[in-house]
């Protein structure tokens, strides 16, 4: 919480085209919350140990096999597909879970089969807690090549974060940011399913065996590195943990996941016009719909004057995802704004607004952070909700 700024929806070179400007003034309410995912994770190893230190099985280690991503063809394919990870400290075998968690075990496995996860490492070890890994080399470089849009959220559909289970990383305040990194919890974690920003972390599995390999990793020492949280967290490991390869034990159904992904998951087209429906029952107004594809409905038709290009305006207003998660507000003191700063989707809404009224904004991504979104609290290509109240043009 930061008193004396507050973040806004304006246009930002320094982003590259949009963004959120923080700035300093006496009414505005407060800045994005921010914070770093406090998970936890303990993954184990089973199996015999061959004299070179690997995990055996049926005689062979898994390293020498020829392919690091291999099915089992005999198995069939489930809901609850079966991967074998093995480690630098040990192999261990998780089962995902496609029934609650559709979308995010296709998405993990999408990484699998590509092989994103060969070579990256466990890189955030909070001791008691979790184990953290899947975004970064040996290096402590980000992988970047080869990753996939973001994925909406499936946290709170049953699925939570108790001890051995398996949890996307997504960015504070963006439930829907989840692209590859993952975590295991060591321990059982209730704060991740309802985390300080009101949206719990997605739990998608379990280990199910080697929770010796998960042990060894939890345990290894660990130290500040200059290239992780700027050096300020002892979290990384001072011998890097591996991810060698994954097997595929048992396939996923993925004609069922997407059945399950449907029945949990709707298209954007049907969110908005479930909002505008339920808009119009509350206001008795019929909801406008310009040609740039902004959609508004009058909550209070206001009777001052209207803003020009140029002007500032006074408002309150608050800042939604289609699900109604809220990431940003100035509910309680107004902010002003400069007219011309704001994005495409605002102006519009506002030069036909008139002061004293309040109206509900729905953006489409290009009339807000397109593409690009806002690293840290859009995620791109998202659909917006802004409820305004023009007070006055200063």
């Amino acid at each position: 919480m930061i008193s004396a700024s507050a973040c806004f929806p304006v246009r930002s070179t320094a982003l590259g085209a949009t963004g959120f400007r923080c700035v300093a003034a006496a009414r505005a309410r407060r800045a994005p919350l921010a914070g770093a995912l406090a998970a936890a994770t303990l993954l184990s190893v089973f199996g015999c140990r061959a004299p070179d230190g690997r995990e055996r099985r049926g005689g062979a280690s898994i390293a020498d096999r020829p392919s690091p991503v291999t099915t089992i063809a005999a198995a069939a394919p489930s809901l609850h597909p079966k991967l074998r990870i093995e480690t630098t400290a040990g192999t261990f075998d998780a089962e995902l879970n496609a029934d609650k968690a559709p979308l995010t075990v296709m998405n993990f496995l999408d990484y699998v089969e590509a092989g994103f996860y060969n070579g990256t490492v466990f890189h955030r070890i909070t001791k008691d807690s979790m184990i953290q890994g899947g975004a970064y080399t040996r290096d402590l470089d980000r992988k970047r090549i080869g990753l996939r849009p973001p994925i909406d959220s499936e946290a709170g559909r049953g699925l939570v974060n108790d001890r051995w289970s398996i949890g996307m990383v997504r960015r504070p305040r963006m439930p829907n940011s989840a692209q590859a990194e993952f975590y295991v919890n060591i321990a059982t974690n209730p704060m991740l399913d309802a985390a300080d920003d009101g949206r719990g972390y997605a739990v998608f599995g379990h280990v199910v065996d080697g929770f010796s390999a998960i042990r060894r990793i939890h345990d290894a020492p660990v130290a500040a590195h200059p290239e992780y949280a700027a050096g300020r967290s002892a979290v990384v490991p001072v011998d890097p943990v591996e991810i060698r390869g994954i097997e595929v034990l048992v396939p996923l159904d993925r004609t069922a996941a997407e059945a399950r992904a449907s029945e949990w998951h709707r298209p954007v087209e049907e969110q908005v016009a479930e909002l505008v429906a339920r808009l119009e029952r509350e206001t008795a107004n019929t909801a406008v719909r310009t040609e740039s594809g902004l959609i508004y409905v009058d909550r209070t038709v206001g009777d001052g004057g209207v803003p020009v290009p140029g002007d500032s305006v006074e408002v309150y207003y608050r800042g939604t995802f289609l699900d109604g998660y809220e990431f940003e507000s100035s509910t309680d003191r107004s902010v002003t704004l400069p007219l011309d700063s704001l994005v495409a989707g605002w102006q519009e809404g506002l030069r036909s607004m008139q002061e004293g009224g309040k109206r509900v904004m729905i953006l489409p991504p290009d009339l807000a952070y397109g593409s690009g979104g806002i690293p840290g609290r859009i995620p791109a290509y998202a659909t917006l909700v802004f409820e305004v109240e023009l007070l006055q043009i200063p």
